[in-house]
């Protein structure tokens, strides 16, 4: 016959871990020189060192604000451009700011003419309340807009704006935009691609 059973405690949970920032380390260091003795809570410092004692790691601290709130893009077909004053090439995307919230943005198109000659241009990325056609405002401001020139022999380049700004509250009409400096049009020209982000200042 088997004796008895042996009677067995009911199990206990394991016990959770210590997060590191509860880990504590305990030292004592000479006040002297400054050297340091790693001990633990219980450790006695002699008369020559001071106690001292630091967590591993320290709560978290505050976030950092700044992030990105919206992204949207935009692509879309170029028209003939003759206009002396900007106007929006291609598609455009409306996105909504705050007061302090910044919209920064990058864009490019190949650009041409088939007309014998070189035609001048100013591009950028620019914005206007949604809507409305107001005058367009650019990102990089009214006198320092990037200029290009291509000619009927050169075929189609590339010109990229990327640029940012903080407009304000509201919901804003952005894209990229062209104004012709010339009299010969740009009417050899491809798609626009481009992206904008809505981000707090």
């Amino acid at each position: 016959m088997f004796g008895p059973a042996a009677i067995v405690g009911k199990p206990q949970p394991p016990e959770p871990p210590v997060p590191p920032w509860a880990t504590v380390i305990y030292g004592c260091y000479k006040q002297q020189n400054g050297q340091l003795r790693i001990g633990s809570a219980s450790s006695q410092c002699l008369p020559s060192e001071s106690p001292i004692s630091w967590k591993i790691v320290g709560p978290q601290g505050p976030q950092d604000p700044t992030g990105v709130v919206a992204t949207s893009i935009f692509s879309g077909s170029i028209g003939t451009i003759s206009a002396s004053q900007f106007i929006f090439a291609g598609l455009t995307e409306n996105v909504t700011t705050t007061a302090l919230q910044r919209i920064t943005g990058a864009v490019q198109a190949p650009l041409g003419t088939t007309t014998s000659g070189v035609a001048s241009f100013g591009y950028d990325l620019c914005y206007r309340a949604a809507g409305t056609s107001n005058a367009l405002i650019n990102f990089a401001g009214a006198a320092d807009y990037s200029n290009g020139e291509v000619s009927d022999t050169a075929g189609r380049l590339s010109f990229t704006a990327a640029a940012s700004v903080v407009p304000g509250a509201g919901t804003w009409e952005v894209g990229y935009c062209l104004k012709n400096s010339g009299t010969i049009d740009l009417n050899n020209n491809d798609m626009v691609n481009g992206w904008v982000i809505v981000t707090e200042d």
